[in-house]
């Protein structure tokens, strides 16, 4: 990597200077020397510094400035200034030198919070980032108790955290989902946490934390923000999970349960979810914006819009059913869009822990597929019994390659519906007559 940047000298004025990255000749490493020359042409260093001796790296995007802290004990100089032209030079900059940092830029914790990125503007981040502090915490240390509020709002900047369940009375909590880094947590702006929620970190953690006081200091300052975290990790998440069509089946306590496993995405306009053809392990609820989806025919090598995806809506279910499955099309986001994530791994804790079946949560989507089969049978049954029948008797099941679903004089006791694949339809004599889809 390299370019053009002002480097600010020693008397605080910037000089043009034709930055390189090189690689630092340790074998195996992938850490590399910053290097800066007079020109593009030149090769007399003016001057250097290691990215192994990066403590931390803090950033302006207004003044498209990078500010590089070294660790004194490892070099003498003790920052480096640099200013890019462009923002995307900066940006581009800029994530390479954070990618070598010991530890992470207050702000940047802040932008890599989906949630908190996605309503936050540059004055709220930088209130509440000079507050942040850290705290670390080692492996298998409860951070809450069954039921216990967090007031401090805890960022994931490093490890990894266990959200457990305890029934009143059960000698073990059983576990339920996992948080990573960037994730957040905390009571602070939830006005009733699940009282059987319980959180255990899974490995030695790093926070970044705001305190109570710190939250209530936004929330008099920023009082329009404040409401909109509110409405995110509280009660409009409790409104959009309960308005969807494919959650709307289930019990207030198992919603509760529930919210518990989601995870915020943030993406920009013009910003791709997922590809055709990616490998899926989640679905998606939109919070807030608008998404589209698209399928490209390798035949005509057109691209077609099947579906518009607003507030409320979910796409990705039939990764719920066949994790690994590659997608049917692409979902990209038309203006900035927040969604929600839930991985099959969740929902397979959320079925053994609330003892649903897969049917039972995804009721919608397993109706909308036998809606869509056009069976004579199922045209005179009403929603009502049509539901039934999905809740009772609904099973997913999954076939290998040349597998036999079932052979010709078997007893036919099973109707089957085809959620992704293809199944071929062949005489005694081993003759394909059809073969069926989704």
């Amino acid at each position: 990597m390299e370019g053009w940047l002002d480097k600010k000298g020693f008397m605080g004025m910037y000089q043009r200077r034709y930055f390189r990255a090189l690689p630092d000749g340790v074998s195996g490493d992938n850490f590399y020397t910053l290097a800066w020359f007079q020109n593009e042409h030149s090769i007399d260093q003016k001057g250097e510094l290691n990215t192994r001796h990066i403590e931390r790296v803090e950033s302006s995007k207004d003044k498209l400035q990078i500010h590089v802290f070294l660790n004194q004990l490892k070099t003498k100089r003790e920052v480096l200034s640099l200013r890019a032209p462009t923002s995307a030079i900066w940006q581009r900059w800029k994530a390479m030198l954070q990618s070598y940092a010991e530890s992470l830029d207050p702000i940047d914790v802040l932008e890599k919070s989906a949630a908190l990125s996605y309503i936050l503007g540059d004055k709220e981040i930088s209130f509440l980032a000079e507050r942040l502090r850290i705290k670390e915490v080692k492996k298998g240390t409860w951070v809450a108790e069954r039921g216990e509020r967090i007031d401090d709002f805890h960022i994931i900047t490093s490890g990894s955290l266990g959200i457990y369940l305890s029934a009143r009375g059960a000698r073990e909590a059983e576990y339920l989902t996992t948080r990573l880094p960037f994730e957040s947590f905390g009571s602070t702006f939830t006005s009733s946490p699940n009282s059987a929620r319980m959180v255990r970190t899974l490995e030695d953690t790093q926070f970044a934390l705001l305190s109570h006081a710190d939250i209530t200091a936004f929330a008099k300052k920023f009082p329009k923000a404040r409401g909109r975290l509110t409405e995110i990790f509280d009660a409009g998440l409790r409104k959009i999970v309960s308005a969807s069509e494919i959650f709307k089946g289930l019990s207030l306590t198992h919603l509760s349960t529930l919210r518990l496993m989601l995870s915020y995405r943030e993406y920009r306009a013009g910003q791709h979810v997922y590809s055709q053809g990616n490998r899926g392990y989640a679905m998606y609820l939109v919070f807030e914006g608008k998404l589209e989806g698209s399928i490209y025919d390798e035949k005509t090598r057109e691209e077609s819009v099947v579906r518009t995806l607003g507030p409320a809506e979910t796409f990705g279910e039939l990764s719920m059913v066949r994790p690994g499955e590659a997608r049917t099309a692409s979902i990209r986001a038309i203006e900035d869009s927040l969604v929600l994530e839930l991985s099959a791994k969740a929902l397979q804790s959320f079925c053994a822990q609330t003892k649903l079946s897969i049917t039972n949560v995804l009721n919608k989507l397993f109706l909308q597929i036998l809606l869509e089969s056009q069976v004579p049978f199922f045209e005179h049954l009403s929603l009502d019994e049509l539901q039934d029948l999905v809740k009772k008797y609904s099973v997913v099941r999954t076939f290998k390659t040349r597998e036999v679903v079932f052979k010709q004089g078997d007893i036919g006791d099973k109707f089957y519906n085809i959620i992704s694949g293809e199944v071929s339809v062949s005489s005694n004599g081993g003759k394909v007559l059809r073969k069926l889809g989704p």
